[in-house]
């Protein structure tokens, strides 16, 4: 299913209560005509206004004709939005048509506005787009603090007048937003083309075309263009086939999901917040935290909510498998049948097994069999010469490099900061070979009571390899009749004995409980105390969203073949931080990639 999230309104429609002629109007309804010919499914009408948004702004859907073979988000006679995951049953022969609401970001007044989950008006757009005007402002974006909004929309035929960064675009599709290409300044003048291919080049060099979605900004029909052409574009700004193709498809369709469960969530509080009889009002309602990088339960239980259904109802986990932006990724892995694990031939032995194991071992993605027997026939058929030279573009000199660069944003780190090598015990070792420096009377490390087996033999032998006594291992215990370790309490050890700490080095989620560590606040507090934090992140890896260099860890260590799937054995990873990057005096082995490729020899 393709979409194009942005056939753009006149600029009347973004001005409060303000409206669109019926020449205007015919434009737009010839321009969805033509995207439904062309094999768009579904479409956004893109209403951008550059002040803040009132209720008044709304007024210019009434006024909207009916298109023929459309299908609409709201009601036509009322205005109101009829909302839900409609987006993915589009009828034979139809176009669903979507509202989407593009503010462009000049102000901190604007800014504020699209924190938190949004506010009733907001709820009544299908998407969100935000268009900062200033690095600033796309710093907020990436910050997380715009839960508002579901797309970053740049100005694809103009000066920026700031840089987008690694770091930043990494920390924009942390938070789950998409970044938006519309190719419409492409189709216009020389001058405003070469910017557009400047600027479309940026934003995929620095997301690696993750995340990307296409739109067309089409103001007329002859405006819009083909899947199949845009997708031709996409390889123009090295943006591979298949990715081009995904943002016109799922990365769309997923920023359509991150805005479907943002307002189901607002909704439900919008809706508990409702007086429940004439003149008396309900409990204050919780405030929405809905947010991606959150892990709690408010979110789900609001969004059961707007469906009127129970949280523990099959029913509800079917509504968010469907809604699920990443579930079209099941296809890509090799999952195995009942049959085939237990070896029974019974009644379901052919179904798929439901698998609840990748904190062990994650599945066989499907490309890594055809990408391994590339790698055979590279080795048959080069020898040495793949070193430098390889068919796929994969020169194994370089691999470590295309490696990090696609891994760093994983973890909130620069790709100087990361390493991919060896196991886990043995990154965790080279890690402590060159924090862990005791003293006379710094020289604990802390870890928690139940950490996994390996990291308390890890640190056992570090402590008499360097003729420790054995209580120099400081554990962290969870309260009694209590599992998981309070924040509050771990905070608490560190200000009484971070004097005598030298190294804090924890899960980042604990193996035995599932318990995610505060590891911003944890790492914050130790460092205060002039402790060095690392953290074991073989269960987080993958798993939950991690800003390692903001949040200003010293060192981390994980494995891939949990979440990351990277097989039986995989490669281990690690993180340092880059204040160390020409730290002279940081004890540390080294060997043939520490040192400058251009002088390995001498």
């Amino acid at each position: 299913m393709f979409y194009d999230l942005n056939i753009a309104l006149p600029d009347s429609a973004g001005k409060a209560g303000g409206m669109v002629s019926s020449q205007d109007w015919t434009q737009v309804t010839q321009a969805v005509e033509r995207a439904r010919a062309l094999g768009y499914q579904v479409v956004a009408l893109n209403q951008t206004i550059n002040s803040k948004l009132v209720p008044e702004h709304l007024a210019v859907w009434k006024s909207m004709p009916t298109i023929k073979d459309a299908v609409y988000s709201w009601n036509m006679e009322t205005g109101a939005r009829v909302g839900g995951s409609s987006f993915d049953s589009v009828p034979r022969g139809k176009i669903r048509v979507l509202r989407r609401l593009t503010v462009i970001v000049s102000d901190t007044a604007q800014s504020q506005s699209l924190t938190g989950s949004g506010s009733a008006t907001t709820a009544e757009y299908d998407v969100v787009a935000a268009r900062p005007t200033s690095d600033k402002f796309l710093s907020a974006a990436s910050s997380g603090a715009w839960e508002a909004v579901d797309i970053i929309s740049l100005d694809m035929g103009g000066r920026w007048g700031y840089f987008v960064k690694h770091k930043i675009a990494g920390q924009v599709l942390a938070n789950k937003l998409a970044l938006e290409i519309s190719y419409q300044p492409a189709l216009t003048d020389s001058a405003t083309r070469q910017q557009w291919v400047s600027n479309a080049a940026s934003i995929v060099r620095v997301t690696l075309g993750r995340g990307v979605i296409w739109t067309s900004g089409a103001r007329q029909a002859f405006d819009l263009r083909s899947p199949y052409d845009i997708s031709a574009l996409g390889e123009v700004l090295q943006l591979n086939g298949d990715l081009s193709k995904r943002a016109l498809s799922s990365s769309s369709r997923a920023a359509l999901v991150h805005a479907f469960t943002r307002t189901s969530t607002l909704r439900a509080v919008i809706s508990s917040a409702k007086p429940t009889e004439a003149g008396e009002e309900g409990p204050a309602p919780k405030r929405a935290k809905y947010s991606y990088n959150s892990l709690c339960m408010d979110r789900l239980e609001a969004a059961a909510q707007a469906q009127n259904i129970s949280l523990d109802a099959d029913q509800f986990a079917q509504i968010m498998d469907a809604a699920d932006p990443l579930g079209h990724l099941r296809a890509e892995f090799e999952i195995p049948t009942v049959g085939q694990v237990t070896g029974s031939t019974g009644e379901h032995s052919d179904a798929l097994c439901t698998y609840l194991c990748g904190n062990s071992l994650g599945l066989l993605p499907k490309r890594s069999r055809r990408i391994l027997n590339e790698e055979m026939d590279e080795w048959a058929t080069k020898g040495v010469v793949g070193h430098h030279h390889h068919s796929k573009g994969r020169s194994w000199i370089s691999y470590r490099r295309q490696i990090v660069e696609k891994m760093a944003p994983m973890f909130g780190a620069a790709p100087i900061e990361v390493g991919v090598m060896n196991t886990l015990t043995v990154n965790i070792h080279l890690m402590l070979a060159a924090f862990y420096r005791p003293t006379g009377t710094r020289n604990k490390i802390l870890i928690e009571s139940k950490a996994f087996p390996s990291d308390h033999y890890a640190v056992e032998s570090q402590l008499q390899w360097h003729n420790q006594p054995a209580d120099a291992l400081l554990l962290a215990e969870p309260r009694a009749g209590e599992l998981t370790l309070r924040t509050s309490d771990i905070l608490d050890l560190i200000e009484r004995q971070g004097d005598e700490i030298a190294v804090v080095m924890l899960s980042g989620v604990q193996y035995y409980t599932g318990q995610v560590f505060d590891m911003a606040k944890i790492t914050a507090a130790a460092q205060a105390k002039g402790c060095v934090v690392g953290w074991d992140l073989a269960h987080a890896a993958g798993n939950v969203p991690l800003s390692l260099h903001d949040w200003n860890v010293d060192f981390a260590c994980w494995c891939t073949y949990k979440y990351m799937n990277s097989g039986p054995g995989g490669i281990s990873g690690f993180f340092v931080h880059d204040r160390y990057a020409q730290d002279a005096g940081l004890a540390r082995l080294t060997g043939w990639w520490a040192h400058d490729e251009k002088t390995r020899f001498e």
